[in-house]
């Protein structure tokens, strides 16, 4: 089923998918499912939190920033003003039920000592690789107005072996590529239209794969890494446009289901998870019974919603 309309509307230049008619399904009342709210740990504001499925229950990694999304410029650290934005990152344990059991801040100093990363990294996304658990998030500098993408390892609460990555079309901004590991080998989905996947060869990209996509994917961007799923992998994209109001746009989400050669198979109805606002999907956890999604709100919350196999799989279409 399609949800919303082709519009003549665009982007930067590029036509985008309307999401501003009202058809568009919040997920959360759509489907009945637990919803837990992450809590606010510093000053920081909380949002934007990945999740991992474990044997024992879940990690997740919450980013915290220093700023408010309805006011331009609103930076502050401590009881300051400050003229830049910070981000920090808080790694949980979650149980079964997904209630905490321990918090850690992620320490992130070592990596500021590059330039790349002076004002912290943005929106982490958990996986586990050759056996040890990995993110790769968005690196920021804001007064050079650059973003560049950066793995590390993740052991205990330390980065290690951080890798930081050249754009590959030497944009100043890199964000949002969605990592998908199969067997010993890790890729990188860089683009959905046309389909750009990257293979990660001892600290440096090569291209994969280079596929035509439906034009629906225009402009979409990875959200979550990407999971195991029947015998391919599934993962939420999303795209964002500019509208009026506080937060200057809207986003809007799918599912996708991906073969195990990584070519789109099929494209799931679009919907929202709670607002008309800024909504971020940095994690999807499948397990044998529940499907968990993490998102941030307006940069404000850091939500998890549990919902059941078969819901998803209706939502996947």
């Amino acid at each position: 089923m399609e949800i919303g309309k082709w519009v003549k509307k665009t982007f930067f230049g590029l036509p985008r998918y309307d999401c501003s008619v009202s058809n568009v399904p919040e997920l959360t009342t759509l489907y009945p499912g637990q919803r837990i709210e992450f809590p606010r740990v510093t000053r920081h504001n909380v949002c934007n939190p990945t999740i991992l499925a474990r044997p024992d229950g879940f990690a997740a990694i919450v980013r915290g920033c220093n700023y408010d999304l309805g006011v331009r410029g609103g930076f502050f650290y401590g009881s300051a003003a400050v003229p830049v934005p910070d981000s920090q990152s808080y790694l949980y344990d979650l149980a079964p039920d997904l209630s905490i059991l321990a918090m850690s801040l992620i320490e992130d100093r070592p990596l500021r000592a590059d330039e790349a990363a002076l004002d912290g990294i943005e929106d982490l996304r958990l996986f586990v690789w050759r056996g040890a658990q990995w993110v790769i998030g968005s690196a920021c500098n804001y007064i050079a107005k650059r973003n560049t993408m950066m793995m590390a390892r993740l052991e205990g609460s330390l980065l290690r072996d951080a890798v930081f990555f050249p754009s590959p079309e030497l944009a100043p901004k890199e964000k949002n590529w969605a990592p998908v590991v199969q067997g010993d080998d890790l890729f990188f989905v860089y683009t959905h239209h046309p389909l750009r996947v990257l293979r990660y060869d001892q600290g440096r990209l090569v291209p994969h794969l280079h596929a035509e996509t439906p034009a629906r994917l225009v402009s979409f961007s990875g959200s979550s890494a990407l999971m195991p799923y029947a015998d391919g992998f599934v993962g939420v994209a999303h795209h964002c446009y500019p509208a009026p109001g506080p937060f200057w746009r809207i986003y809007q989400h799918c599912l996708v289901d991906y073969g195990p050669d990584f070519r789109i198979r099929r494209v799931g109805p679009s919907f929202r998870f709670e607002n008309d606002g800024v909504e971020f999907c940095a994690g999807l956890a499948l397990t044998a019974t529940d499907a968990i999604f993490s998102y941030g709100v307006n940069d404000k919350k850091a939500v998890l919603f549990r919902l059941p196999l078969a819901s998803f799989e209706t939502l996947l279409g």
